[in-house]
């Protein structure tokens, strides 16, 4: 479909030498145009083997398999696991009837490191606990950890505040079902390998003092001794959602953003006419613009997509005057969403889904030989960062004979 094709991702993802490899299409032959990926430190991802894997090094793109088999392209913005002991329970406080057993599992990444929390003796209501003290600096944060029946069915995590009422939920370990307890948060179980839980809590954690795990009873019955679970990769972050783990050992850690910049150059493009198409998700539906861009690299020439809160956006300008605008609300941006922009003089659209938009007939269009790269961020690479999921983006050098009902379905 189409002459003249950059593509990236679709299932077939390459690295070199630390750089994100995309294909264009020369003269019928691919070739590589490269991303430049930056993070100064190392970062987790999920690989294809459904495991969670710590080998990526610094600024080394991540190609994450969490929600799919294709692949995405994993792009984060910075955080800080602020639990310092992610994986060694053993240095949490033992709270009445419990015993913790380092290493006594299979965790999600696939070696003996999870953690096995064992009730001595009768729940009691308020025994059989763990718990560490943290100190966060913000008000949303979301804490995560992942959890695992042994020969009990529930875990009861707390959220513990120094001033108002404790967060509290039950877990179902069999089927991740979040029973109600005291205090406001969003709650998400996500089924992951090997019958794993990972559980998601984001709330207000400006009076949070401390993190309880309990081997729980289902808010009926109580536990009794020899009741097990097994946890692991506990984290803590001040953000409204959760990224991926950061493991820690004794401090606090902090991953460092990922940026994905400087692909093409003037060849791989037509300025006078083409197709930006993007299959992407956003990470939360938060309120900054995160984009994608083909420009000259200034703000004064440039094709702009931008996801926000729940709005697909964007905007064409050429010698610095907008040509072309495009807003659409009401969009879940969580989700993947196939996205083609079409530019040429008097002829704009916007696809989603499927779907045609927004249409214009009236419009400039570059000069040729003007756009030169593209950019997972704002043109000058100032601001704007993409953070987020990425299967595909294709930039095609012609609009006709391009079936953009087809494209985006």
């Amino acid at each position: 479909m189409g002459k003249g094709i950059v593509k990236l991702g679709e299932g077939n993802w390459a690295v070199k030498d630390g750089n994100l490899l995309a294909a264009k299409e020369t003269n019928g032959r691919f070739k590589n145009a490269e991303f430049t990926v930056t993070r100064g430190t190392d970062a987790t991802y999920v690989g294809k083997d459904g495991l969670i894997s710590n080998e990526t090094g610094d600024n080394t793109p991540r190609i994450d398999f969490t929600d799919n088999t294709d692949g995405h392209l994993l792009l984060e913005p910075q955080s800080t696991n602020l639990i310092p002991y992610s994986e060694d329970f053993e240095q949490w406080a033992e709270e009445v009837n419990i015993d913790v057993t380092n290493n006594s599992t299979t965790s999600p990444d696939g070696t003996q490191n999870a953690a096995k929390l064992q009730l001595t003796g009768s729940s009691g209501g308020t025994d059989g606990k763990i718990s560490i003290n943290v100190s966060p600096s913000a008000t949303t944060h979301t804490f995560s950890i992942f959890a695992k029946k042994g020969n009990h069915d529930y875990i009861y995590i707390w959220m513990n505040m120094s001033v108002g009422s404790n967060i509290t939920r039950w877990i179902d370990l069999n089927d991740g079902s979040v029973n109600e307890g005291g205090g406001t948060a969003t709650v998400t179980t996500t089924s992951f390998s090997n019958d794993w839980w990972k559980i998601e809590y984001t709330f207000d954690a400006t009076n949070l003092s401390k993190i309880k795990l309990e081997v729980a009873d289902d808010g009926v019955s109580t536990g009794t001794g020899g009741d097990n679970i097994y946890v692991w990769g506990a984290q803590l972050e001040a953000l409204p959602h959760p990224t991926s783990y950061i493991p820690t050992n004794g401090s606090t850690v902090t991953r460092d953003a990922d940026t994905c910049t400087d692909a093409g150059e003037a060849a791989d493009f037509n300025s006078e006419e083409g197709v930006l198409y993007a299959e992407i998700a956003a990470l939360a539906e938060e309120s900054a613009s995160k984009r994608i861009t083909i420009s000259d690299g200034s703000l004064t020439n440039r094709i702009t997509l931008s996801v926000a809160g729940n709005i697909i956006s964007g905007f064409i300008n050429v010698n610095n005057v907008t040509q072309y605008t495009f807003y659409e609300s009401g969009q879940n941006i969580t989700s993947y969403n196939k996205i083609a922009v079409k530019y040429k003089a008097n002829d704009f659209a916007l696809w989603i889904n499927g779907v045609e938009y927004d249409i214009s007939t009236s419009g400039s269009i570059f000069s040729a030989n003007t756009l030169n790269v593209i950019n997972f961020a704002n043109a000058t690479i100032t601001d704007n960062d993409f953070y987020g999921k990425v299967k595909a983006i294709r930039v095609y050098k012609e609009t006709d004979g391009i079936d953009l009902a087809t494209l985006t379905s």
